[in-house]
This record gives structure tokens, sequence and C-alpha cells, in this order.
């Protein structure tokens, strides 16, 4: 392609507004949007190119020709929040006490999150433990839209270490949580701090 031409003239990216364009070699044009106003990592836009409003051409002059194209979900989920949800009036983490993490798109879990695994998938910083004395929890659940995970708590011998203002993080290995599209979470970059009480 002939990269001296970097007009955003004839391309619509559909639901964003374009910002700027640059070639990254003769082939890959990169497109840069503005971002939405919210979470929007599980966004496949349509990028479309009008031949009679754009000047894009092959480095040989011939003229791009009108295309239409939707893309692939690439972008990871994130969490974007974590909270404490207290479900009686007792001080403290008592059982049916609830920690509940929101995700920038759906989600699903592989394997399903149990007393087993949660703290591999969804460990804790501090050395803190979502488990009881007893090892157990109470349950986890996906809520209908998949963009919540809520941890029902136990006590069963004693209160898990679970505290508000721990730091949620997202395990990307082999038993994880993933979007839809199949993109891993990735424990790197996302963490989230419990919020709310106890």
């Amino acid at each position: 392609m002939d990269t001296t031409i970097t007009s955003t003239g004839g391309l619509k990216v559909s639901d964003y507004t374009i910002i700027r364009n640059s070639w990254e070699n003769s082939t890959i044009l990169d497109i840069t949007v503005k971002e939405s106003d919210s979470y929007d990592t599980d966004a496949t836009p349509t990028l479309t190119y009008s031949s009679t409003s754009g000047r894009l051409r092959s480095s040989a002059g011939t003229a791009l020709a009108a295309f239409s194209t939707k893309s692939q979900d690439r972008a990871n989920p994130v969490a974007v929040s974590a909270a404490a949800v207290d479900t009686n009036t007792a001080a403290g983490i008592q059982a049916g006490d609830k920690v509940v993490i929101t995700f920038s798109e759906p989600v699903k879990t592989n394997p399903n999150i149990a007393a087993s695994n949660i703290n591999q998938i969804i460990p804790l910083n501090n050395d803190h433990n979502w488990k009881d004395g007893s090892e157990k929890i109470g349950s986890t659940s996906v809520s209908l839209d998949n963009k919540t995970i809520t941890i029902v708590l136990s006590t069963n011998t004693s209160s898990p270490t679970v505290s508000v203002n721990d730091s949620v993080h997202i395990y990307d290995g082999e038993d994880s949580i993933t979007d839809l599209a199949g993109n891993k979470a990735n424990i790197t970059g996302n963490k989230v701090q419990i919020t709310g009480s106890f």
C-alpha cells in the first residue's frame, strides 16, 4: 500500500470515532479510535471503507476497493470492581456474607470455581484466603448476564481471612476465567481492591 496516505477519509468504525491512522508497514494500517465511556472489551465493531470518499491505494497506484468487515474479540476481560456484601448485622465475616466481582464483559470459568481451586483462580494478596477453617467456601455463582462472579463465604470452624481492602487478582493459567470468546483474564495487570464491608 501507499503508506504516504494516512487520511481517515472513507474509513469508519461502527460506534467509534477514529482519532488517527498510522502505517505499521506496507500491509498493516493501525487505526486508533476514541475509547468508549463504558467497558467494551467484548466489542466487535465493523470497519467499512468507501472508495468514493477515501484515497487509499496500493504502492502501484491502484485504488482500494470498498469493503466492510467485522472485527474479532481479541481483548482480555478485566475485573473492574470487587465489593463485600454484608448479609446480616453482625460485625465481621459471617456465613452467607459475599464478595461480588464485576467484569468488563461476560465471562465464564473453566473449571467452575470451588474450594479446591478458588485461591488459585482468584488469589488474594497478604496471603489471605477465601476458605474457612475447614477449607470450605459457601458457594460461587456467575450472574445471568455473566458479568459478575459471586463468592458466598463460609465460617465453619473459623472465618476466612479475606478482608476489605484486599487485592483480588485474576489468574491466567490453565484453570482460568475467560470471556465468551476464550480470551483469558490476566493476573499481571488485573487486580481490584475489595470495597464495601462485611
